[in-house]
């Protein structure tokens, strides 16, 4: 992934390069590219994700059950623990 007038933009794997081994393993720059989109995928449940949900700085999280108001957090620690989320 790299960034493009701030935007991020996914690249898409090289054709050539076989996206798994033999044995079944995901090649290096294909596992690299499946990170690259997963990172953009909203995380969901119900309730809130403090204490509960480990993600990443700048991950989202949209509760299923909120009401208008009460869905949508962002996660604003930099560590992958479980608190950090803030209610957008």
């Amino acid at each position: 992934m790299y960034m493009a007038a701030n935007k991020p933009e996914v690249i898409a794997p090289n054709r050539q390069i076989p996206i798994v081994f033999g044995n079944g393993a995901m090649g290096n720059i294909f596992a690299s590219w499946v990170n690259s989109v997963t990172d953009f995928e909203i995380i969901s449940g119900t309730g809130t994700p403090e204490g509960a949900v480990f993600a990443k700085k700048t991950k989202l999280y949209m509760d299923e059950s909120g009401s208008a108001g009460n869905i949508l957090y962002i996660k604003t620690t930099e560590v992958q623990l479980n608190t950090g989320w803030v209610l957008v």
